[in-house]
């Protein structure tokens, strides 16, 4: 009986044992389990993509397959071929058109490409495209044949940054580059004509922008500047509230410091036209004829210039002018002008004129802030800084608005094209703009509520980020900043 007995000691080795020895074998067992499913599922893989094959078959007009876990749809007609081989990618092939696009599903990533329509003109270019759903990132490059003309963008949502390059091959280019993360813009475009180029320039964040522009015709050159520091700017305009602001155009200057809607702690001019950079508006602006505008940009100007000097504008104003003009006005007390053999003086607290003519009673509106009247700009203010209105004095065109409420603008060109601007509670809840290049509507800032923007060829309408874009080339629908074609038109 003791022989036949085990000790505790064996016994517990004699179960680790077994116990090693099932494991041993159920670990087996699952090993042969998973290696002989994984052989199943690749053969029904390898079976269903077999029968995708034209090797294997003459390609259906549409057949459907489902493999296991697989999911396929072939189709074919004379022009197009297209596979949805799922979960895995799919793809699509156009023989007339040369375009195919691949989109891989496991990565969320995927790509269109096409042709090169104008290899001639743009030989190192083609239409591609890619798009990453994880990474939230769109980019490529397009061309249009009719316009000889390339464009190509970036843009990563997770990073909140807009990249575009357009070239026009031996007439235009321009580059942007925007960054929410930093607040920071950057543009440059550059027109190339005979003999002629014109470069502008502009970088810009909340606090500060610089505008840098040249324009080189011939033998001469016009350059020109802008910068300000202004915190309001991405909210009220660069009109608003300004630290410190000067541009030049040519021999045209102006300075600003401490500028709040009209009112000016110190600023100096010098204008040989009607009013600082008004000549190179009418370039920009109202000339359509590139020739005629340079020859009246590079004209010769007025030997005297238009000076002004003000402290605590509009209170203190000094001015003279090329036709032997001077204007002086300490407010609230006195206005004085001559110009010539001719001049005028108004007492303002007595309501009175004495001029060349004789004497008058006459109320001048020189009360700010009630009311203030600029001769030299057109400008009103009444309730200053509330409501204002400004007729453009070098070409057609005028703005008018009650401040934080409402604003408009308008100008027309030497076409009788008009542009203009409106908006309520300065863009914040509502802006519409139309020019001869398109048209724009916006309900909240960027189009946050709902957009609207058109072009001769193209428009685009988006709700809560999302919307329709249709182009001559295809429709797509938007995501935010990510497009997703719909419809390829022509195929």
């Amino acid at each position: 009986m003791s022989n036949s007995k085990l000790s505790p000691e064996k016994s517990s080795k004699i179960k680790d044992k077994t116990s090693n020895s099932l494991f041993g074998t159920q670990k087996l067992t699952g090993i042969r389990c998973f290696w002989t499913l994984f052989f199943l599922w690749f053969c029904g893989c390898a079976v269903g993509f077999a029968q995708t094959s034209d090797e294997i078959e003459p390609p259906a007009k549409e057949a459907w397959r489902l493999n296991l876990f697989l999911y396929a749809q072939e189709y074919t007609d004379d022009n197009e071929y297209l596979i949805r081989f799922l979960p895995f990618y799919s793809y699509r092939r156009n023989r007339d058109l040369l375009q195919d696009d691949l989109f891989a599903w496991p990565f969320l990533t995927g790509y269109e490409s096409a042709r090169n329509p104008i290899p001639t003109l743009l030989p190192h270019s083609g239409n591609f495209q890619w798009h990453s759903f994880p990474l939230l990132t769109l980019s490529g490059s397009h061309i249009f044949a009719t316009q000889a003309r390339e464009n190509t963008s970036t843009v990563s949502f997770l990073l909140m940054t807009f990249a575009s390059e357009t070239y026009v091959k031996d007439e235009y280019l321009s580059f942007q580059w925007y960054s929410l993360p930093v607040f920071s813009f950057y543009h440059q475009e550059t027109l190339f004509r005979p003999e002629t180029e014109i470069t502008n320039t502009t970088i810009g964040n909340p606090l500060f922008f610089l505008s840098d522009f040249r324009i080189h015709h011939k033998t001469q050159d016009f350059l020109g500047y802008e910068w300000g520091i202004h915190p309001l700017s991405f909210l009220f305009g660069k009109d608003s509230f300004q630290i410190a602001y000067e541009g030049r155009w040519g021999r045209d200057h102006v300075f600003h410091l401490l500028n709040l809607e009209g009112f000016t702690l110190f600023s100096m001019s010098t204008a040989f036209g009607e009013y600082p950079g008004a000549e190179y508006q009418k370039f920009a602006l109202y000339q359509n004829d590139t020739d005629k505008g340079l020859a009246a940009l590079f004209s010769n100007r007025p030997i005297f210039p238009t000076t002004r000097l003000a402290f605590l504008y509009p209170f203190f104003l000094w001015e003279t002018n090329p036709n032997q003009g001077f204007r002086w006005q300490v407010l609230p007390l006195f206005h004085y002008y001559a110009e010539k053999e001719e001049f005028r003086m108004q007492i303002l607290p007595l309501f009175l004129e004495i001029g060349s003519d004789g004497l008058a009673f006459k109320i001048a509106p020189k009360f700010f802030p009630l009311v203030h009247y600029d001769e030299t700009y057109d400008r009103w203010d009444i309730l200053w800084p509330l409501i204002y209105h400004q007729r453009n004095t070098a070409f057609p065109g005028k703005k008018f608005g009650f401040r934080f409420l409402l604003a408009y603008e308008e100008s027309m060109n030497i076409q009788s094209e008009s542009r203009w601007n409106f908006s309520l509670l300065e863009g914040l809840l509502l802006s519409i703009s139309s020019q001869p290049s398109g048209d724009q509507f916006e309900i909240l800032p960027a189009g946050i509520l709902f957009g609207y923007y058109a072009t001769p060829t193209n428009y685009q309408w988006r709700v809560l980020g999302c919307g329709i874009e249709e182009t001559p080339q295809k429709r797509s629908l938007q995501i935010l900043f990510l497009k997703i074609p719909l419809q390829y038109k022509g195929n």
